[in-house]
């Protein structure tokens, strides 16, 4: 009896190691499976990003295999275009869109764990350039600004609202995509804080600005004339500003430099001469035919920048002084055949004739009659 039921126990507990054993199998089958997979390694795939034409961009590898543990990041990408920049990689689906906002850098560390399957796949970003024009053409100020940034390529830009030029004599008013003339406004104005572009493209900024003084600016005013670009006119480079100078200016144009302002720069006098044309004076608007300011005589007072526009009287003999020490040597241009006082003298003057001729006839012809 003692014998039966051991023997009845042995075969239980083989029973038991049998199924351990296969049980066992199983497992290490399975995690053989497994080992093999990660042996084989996770595909990933390098792909060029948005902005650069195709073919511009070299990948330092388009595809690589990484195993479980820390893996390394290709290099950066090149681009025969030099407005773009290597940013970083950024993981993205297989449908192209973003799986997070993290970006990493060209080299760094990923790491693959046990639980991480599929394929990875790497878009390059790539950053445009943005610089900054001061945009002032004035040799004697001081201008000092940012000189360029960087934007990411297809994202928004925002223009920092404390990045700003400054310069002594003039105030900073903002930011445009265009090189327009001071006291513009700007498409980008100081300190606003909602100032953003979109980065499409390589963004060049010009700096607007608003002078803390007043000026006077010469036109030659010859509208379509050929000779526009012979006639030379004065320019006053002068800062009118300060109570105390009293804002008084003296017209130029008289072939003498002369400024008694306190913020005198650079001057140049000159007589405007134009072929046919006698210069009258100046006056505030290009239409004006009669001047309103002769050389020498003064703006007083000054409450805003003015424009000044060379008069001309067509018809009249034109002259060209140059001074000297010894004194002024004057040149006189003939009148042009054109003319139009010219051609009502000869009109008067052939009716005349021809009345003196009609008298002399007709006392002739009365002459014989009376014989």
């Amino acid at each position: 009896m003692q014998k039966k039921k051991r023997l009845k126990t042995s075969k239980i507990m083989m029973m038991v190691c049998a199924l351990m054993l296969v049980f066992g199998a199983v497992v290490a089958v399975n995690n053989g499976v497994e080992a093999v997979d990660a042996s084989e390694g996770t595909p990933v795939t390098y792909l060029k990003g948005d902005g650069p034409k195709e073919g511009d961009v070299t990948l330092a590898k388009d595809s690589d295999s990484w195993s479980i543990g820390k893996n390394k990041l290709a290099d950066a990408p090149t681009c025969k275009d030099n407005t773009f920049t290597f940013i970083g990689w950024v993981e993205v689906k297989e449908d192209g869109t973003i799986v997070s906002e993290k970006t990493y850098d060209a080299g760094a560390e990923y790491e693959i764990t046990v639980n991480n399957s599929g394929a990875h796949k790497f878009k390059a970003i790539w950053g445009v350039k943005v610089t900054f024009d001061k945009n002032l053409d004035d040799p004697t100020e001081n201008v000092t600004g940012p000189t360029e940034d960087k934007a990411v390529y297809g994202e928004d830009y925002i223009i920092d609202s404390d990045v700003a030029f400054t310069a002594t004599n003039y105030e900073f008013l903002g930011w445009s995509t265009e090189a327009k003339k001071d006291s513009a406004e700007p498409e980008f104005k100081y300190a606003d804080t909602d100032n953003k572009i979109k980065a499409d493209a390589p963004i060049k900024l010009y700096a607007i600005w608003k002078a803390k003084f007043l000026r006077v600016t010469y036109h030659a005013n010859t509208g379509s004339d050929a000779t526009d670009s012979s006639v030379t006119v004065p320019v006053d480079s002068t800062k009118y500003m300060g109570e105390g100078d009293g804002l008084v200016a003296t017209i130029m144009g008289d072939g003498k430099l002369a400024s008694d302002h306190v913020h005198a720069a650079t001057m140049k006098d000159a007589i405007p001469v134009r072929t046919g044309y006698t210069f009258a004076g100046w006056a505030t608007t290009a239409t004006a035919t009669k001047a309103e300011y002769k050389p020498g005589e003064k703006i007083n007072p000054m409450t805003k920048d003015v424009d000044l526009y060379a008069v001309w009287t067509s018809g009249t003999a034109a002259t060209t002084g140059t001074t000297s020490g010894s004194g002024t040597t004057t040149t006189t241009k003939t009148p042009q055949t054109g003319d139009n006082d010219y051609l009502y003298l000869y009109i008067v003057m052939a009716v005349l004739s021809l009345v003196g001729i009609a008298y002399l006839c007709y006392d002739q012809k009365k002459a014989k009659a009376s014989k």
